[in-house]
């Protein structure tokens, strides 16, 4: 943008997350209720990089 800074520059802080899943599936997706939202530290429009060290694309 015009003032030299990236729209995404708020968005590069990385901040690991341990959370226990409820029950067998894996869910990529903030839900209310799920373990993510319980948590409190991910929200809406996070992006999950990787999952027991494995990086996801």
């Amino acid at each position: 943008n015009e003032n030299g800074h990236n729209n995404n520059d708020r968005n590069n802080n990385v901040e690991t997350v341990t959370l226990n899943k409820k029950g067998n599936s894996l869910n990529l997706t903030i839900v209310p209720g799920g373990a993510a939202e319980d948590d409190g530290r991910l929200k809406a429009g996070d992006q999950i990089l990787s999952v027991d060290k494995i990086i996801i694309e």
